[in-house]
């Protein structure tokens, strides 16, 4: 056998050692780079740094302005502020009238600033007994009874007495009104408005804390703005155009008194408004007539005094208008310059809606509040300037706002069974007397017919349509969609994806003012009313859904829907007086009368008393049909509820109890809210309700409001405009009820 042998191969060895070469020298570059883009990076942020550092004390810092303006806003000055605006306690150190103008004050009356008198103490009420001031009322004389006013008084004493006067030409001879009490604004510097040496520049006190709020003399901080037929009206806080009715409808188109020309142009600088205004004024002036204000450019007497200070702005002009034309003339006033909705000068803005006013506090366009001096420290700028904050408010009264964890109700679906696209309410209402018979449909008023397009119409009520059933491209009325969002409000919604009409299961359940999401997955929802979560835990019978125990007689809380006997004097002369129910004569399901008709020409309705009077009780108690009144016991002359033939009251059955799952079972105070069964707002959803788009959307969040109304909320035309309608929170006061124990 032949062996062969392969040939082998005879050229020079292969060696390794090349690529290990090229692999380090790749490493040393990768190292290399890396180092240096670790030491580029670390110089630039130390560059950076070192920018931001140089420049840290020149940027303000507005946690502190904020704080003390809400301070000032809220409580009053201290006594160190001696320049506010705001301020308008006695100086002399009695401290006899207070800080008047804080929101405090107008709750509890004048508030002190500490000013160093005996037992003075900043923010201690003078007064403690809250909403018991007389304030100040407005008296319109009629000297020539010619049915047109031809003097303005005030009453500060509530006597009905005139104490000040508006206008100097007034033969009265009484002290002239003001709402500026600050040492600047006084005609003697060196004294304050009540203590003036010439008497007859006092200034007369007021105790403000009246037992109303709205956005006038007594409330100086509230502000009021909305929208009459394209006309906005607005109230700015601490300003109250209304008062300068020589400057008002300069060009003869509405009803004021006509102004001539100039209108609002001097209202900053004239004489007879220095104590009438709480922006800067020409003549608020330290003692010696200094100028805190400068009336014209001023070189520095401190920090760079190299520069040139410039005069203060005591007017505004937005649109560029000419006077000389009879134009609008600057520091117009909107509704109280001219009710001509055409524009005038350079800005589309119709006249009447053109505010020539300081600060745009809430990014709408509109500038809508003036500045304020609350007498802050000056504070250096590392360049040499120097500046003092000025701040500018604009309170709201939330309380005049729909609330949307009290307000509100389903009745109109669970007991009067009407539907949502019937054109009637689902929320309804009668005499008022329940937070929930505040009609909030009244106030979603987006129209769906607004938009053009078929393709918008669609996309904003696609989902609209998908839950209850209807085409998406069929303009919806406004009172229809409003009843849909006040569905998605009160009980839920379910948002989608889902099928062109919704099955079960589809969606994701979000929860609404009554909680219980999940009953909100079945596909009888939200049609079918029994699916529908309650205030409390929903439950159709006693026992299940009554949170607050008022639907049995046999429970200690229903007295008050029945009537009881008491003894209402300790000596026992009046024992066993028969209690008619403390709920009539209310009608929480928005129906029932208290009155007959009577015959004759023409008919007339009187009050139905019954006769004979209630036995047991001395008095005449009218009678109410369709009221609710416990049938267990039924008083003499009232007419229990399920004596009518209607459905039981607030409730989803026929039982003779009735209050089940009615509104007030879901409790508003935010420490005592049941989480388990409701889902009420927090306050931190009024900032979507009250912020621009813009800033909401800066925010970069998503609220449940926005999801459960998102057509009155978000996809209407004036949907920015509906939102500042609502409230999450107010100070309304609670709705009286019988309850025991508690």
């Amino acid at each position: 056998m032949q062996h062969f042998k392969y040939p082998q191969h005879t050229g020079p060895a292969r060696r390794g050692g090349a690529v290990i070469i090229v692999v380090l020298a790749l490493l040393s570059l990768m190292l290399f780079l890396g180092v240096f883009f670790f030491e580029f990076t670390q110089e630039e942020q130390q560059t950076a740094e070192n920018f931001v550092n140089a420049n840290a004390d020149a940027i303000v810092t507005p946690e502190p302005i904020f704080e003390e303006g809400l301070e000032q806003l809220i409580v009053g000055p201290r006594s160190t502020r001696t320049w506010s605006a705001l301020r308008n306690d006695d100086l002399v150190g009695t401290n006899r009238y207070g800080n008047i103008q804080s929101i405090l004050a107008h709750t509890i009356g004048p508030i002190q600033s500490g000013n160093g008198g005996a037992g003075t103490k900043h923010g201690k009420p003078i007064d403690v007994i809250p909403h018991n001031g007389t304030g100040i009322q407005v008296l319109f004389v009629d000297n020539n009874s010619d049915g047109v006013p031809d003097f303005t008084r005030f009453d500060h004493n509530g006597d009905g007495v005139a104490d000040s006067m508006l206008d100097s030409a007034d033969p009265a001879g009484l002290p002239l009104f003001a709402i500026n009490f600050s040492m600047l604004a006084q005609p003697e510097r060196d004294y304050d408005a009540f203590n003036q040496l010439t008497v007859g520049n006092r200034v007369v006190p007021f105790i403000p804390d009246t037992d109303y709020t709205a956005p006038d003399l007594n409330s100086l901080f509230l502000a009021h703005e909305e929208m009459v037929d394209g006309r906005l009206v607005l109230v700015p806080s601490f300003f109250r155009p209304v008062m300068f009715s020589s400057r008002r409808d300069i060009d003869g188109s509405g009803g004021g008194a006509g102004g001539g020309a100039s209108g609002f142009a001097d209202v900053f600088e004239a004489s007879d408004t220095q104590r009438l205004v709480l922006r800067p004024h020409k003549l608020h002036k330290y003692p010696g007539e200094i100028e805190r204000y400068l009336s014209a450019p001023t070189s520095a007497d401190s920090g760079d005094k190299d520069r040139v200070i410039g005069s203060f702005p005591f007017t505004n002009n937005l649109n560029g208008d000419d006077p000389v034309l009879m134009a609008p003339a600057p520091n117009e006033m909107g509704i109280y310059t001219t009710t001509l909705t055409t524009p005038v000068g350079s800005l589309p803005t119709p006249a009447c809606n053109n505010y020539e006013l300081d600060v745009d506090t809430d990014d709408d366009g509109i500038r809508d509040a003036i500045w304020i001096d609350l007498g802050l420290d000056l504070v250096d700028l590392p360049d040499g300037r120097q500046y003092v904050p000025l701040v500018a408010f604009k309170v709201l009264d939330a309380d005049s706002l729909g609330n949307v964890n009290v307000h509100g109700n389903l009745q109109g679906k669970f007991t009067a069974g009407d539907v949502y696209n019937n054109g009637n309410s689902l929320s309804v209402s009668n005499m008022g007397l329940s937070p929930s018979e505040v009609n909030l449909v009244r106030l979603l008023n987006g129209d769906p017919a607004a938009f053009g397009a078929t393709t918008d119409l669609s996309r904003v009520q696609a989902d609209y349509a998908a839950l209850f059933g209807f085409m998406n491209n069929a303009v919806q009325s406004p009172i229809t969609m409003g009843n849909m969002d006040l569905i998605g409000l009160l009980s839920g919604r379910v948002i989608g994806p889902f099928s062109a009409t919704r099955v079960t299961g589809e969606g994701s359940p979000l929860a609404g003012r009554n909680g219980e999401e999940y009953l909100l997955m079945d596909a009888g929802f939200p049609l079918d009313a029994t699916k529908h979560p309650r205030a409390g835990i929903t439950g159709t019978s006693p026992g299940t859904g009554d949170d607050d125990f008022d639907s049995d007689i046999t429970y200690v809380t229903a007295d008050g829907g029945r009537s009881r006997t008491e003894t209402l004097y300790e000596n026992g002369s009046t024992a066993n007086v028969v209690i008619p129910p403390f709920v009539h004569p209310i009608a929480l399901s928005g129906e029932g009368s208290e009155v007959v008709s009577v015959s004759g020409s023409p008919a007339a309705e009187q009050r139905d008393l019954p006769a004979p009077p209630i036995s047991g009780n001395p008095s005449t108690w009218p009678d109410y049909t369709q009221y609710y009144n416990d049938p267990g016991a039924p008083a003499a002359g009232v007419t229990p509820y399920s004596h009518s033939g209607v459905l039981s009251l607030m409730a989803q059955d026929t039982t003779p109890y009735g209050l089940i799952d009615e509104e007030n079972e879901a409790i508003a105070s935010f420490g005592q809210r049941d989480r388990f069964s409701d889902s009420l707002f927090s306050p931190y959803e009024s900032v979507f309700l009250h912020v621009s788009d813009t800033d909401y959307q800066r925010a970069n969040v998503r609220t449940r409001l926005e999801q459960l109304l998102p057509f009155n909320f978000r996809s209407a035309r004036n949907a920015a405009q509906i939102r500042r309608r609502f409230t999450t929170d107010s100070w309304d006061l609670n709705e009286l009820n019988y309850v025991n124990y508690r």
